[in-house]
């Protein structure tokens, strides 16, 4: 990955991409529902872009054809936080981001191209711990 210090997106969010396996990627459909996609392999490829294989992603990429706007979000649950990048898409046939993601993907994966995120904002995302006395369940019976 490139130097990320000047962009939106920190060193620490790159870690986490890289490291967490599995990210969600929403894009608009044509009827303007949301589409969520698993994506094992969103990476930073610098501080202002993030990319991802077209690897079986049909509907995510006709959806970025009509509406460039997409959403990523990336969790680790024993950390309890993440992070949630807003942007515009495009697929792409760049050799080098084809090889940044190809290279941690191996050879039996058929990338044709990656979609490349201009992020436009990243914001952390917390998950508090809950007992079921802060949801409402009170105490458990017998207790």
């Amino acid at each position: 990955m490139s130097d990320t210090a000047d962009g939106l997106i920190t060193e620490d969010m790159a870690d986490l991409l890289a490291g967490t396996g599995l990210a969600y990627v929403a894009s608009v459909n044509p009827d303007g529902t949301p589409n969520l996609s698993p994506k094992s392999s969103v990476r930073a490829c610098d501080g202002e872009n993030l990319v991802f294989a077209n690897v079986a992603s049909p509907r995510t990429i006709r959806n970025i054809a009509i509406n460039s706007a997409v959403e990523i979000n990336v969790f680790d649950p024993a950390r309890r936080r993440g992070f949630r990048f807003r942007g515009t898409a495009e697929l792409v046939h760049d050799p080098e981001l084809v090889d940044l993601v190809a290279a941690e993907l191996g050879p039996e994966y058929p990338i044709d191209g990656v979609v490349k995120i201009r992020v436009e904002a990243a914001t952390p995302v917390w998950s508090p711990v809950y007992s079921s006395e802060d949801i409402g369940g009170g105490p458990t019976a017998g207790g």
